[in-house]
């Protein structure tokens, strides 16, 4: 849940709708190819 924190505070829409409909480790993983770009 932490991770969908950060999510929600820096706007990423398609990982905050990741973080709610699919499993935390794939939403974890969207995270990740964000910040490696």
């Amino acid at each position: 849940m932490y991770n969908c924190v950060l999510t929600q505070l820096v706007q990423m829409c398609m990982c905050y709708y990741c973080c709610y409909i699919k499993p935390f480790s794939l939403h974890y993983n969207h995270l990740t190819v964000f910040a490696n770009k």
